[in-house]
């Protein structure tokens, strides 16, 4: 649709409809309430060097690492219900105890170590491979150097 300018009109949204058609004749915009009547947010700026002090469970972003694990007689179990994620790795959908529970307590004063749900498995000893070929690799091995990949921060 355009308008009487011959400029073309937005989709019809509710929300901006009566903005477009308040524009287009020269009047007031109506007030949107949700922004209008919000109350005031209190912001505090950090600087950068203020910023790298923050812990990494502030940050929004963890970057790959590598876990290794050895299964033995009194820990035989990884410890993790996994899915395959696309064609390249396995997305870690719950913990369990096992392994993996323990190298997190082993590493609590690391937080960017901590492996969490929603993390991925993209390697499993120096393997790239099919979710299927990992999870085979994972059961089958003994000694394990898993990639894990951080899953989206929510």
């Amino acid at each position: 649709a355009e308008s009487a300018a011959g400029t073309a009109s937005p989709p019809a949204v509710p929300a901006t409809e009566s903005v477009w058609k308040a524009n287009d004749k020269q009047e007031e915009p109506a007030k949107l309430k949700s922004i209008d009547e919000a109350a005031p947010v209190e912001c505090q700026v950090v600087p950068a060097a203020a910023a790298e002090q923050l812990e990494p469970e502030a940050s929004v972003f963890r970057d790959p690492f590598t876990i290794n694990l050895q299964k033995k007689n009194g820990l035989p179990k990884v410890g993790l219900d996994v899915t395959h994620h696309g064609g390249f790795a396995l997305k870690i959908k719950k913990m369990k105890d096992g392994l993996v529970t323990q190298w997190n307590i082993d590493h609590q004063d690391q937080p960017e170590l901590i492996v969490k749900e929603g993390d991925f498995i993209t390697k499993v000893n120096g393997t790239e491979s099919a979710p299927k070929t990992l999870l085979e690799m994972m059961v089958q091995q003994d000694n394990l150097e898993l990639v894990i990949t951080p899953g989206a921060v929510a």
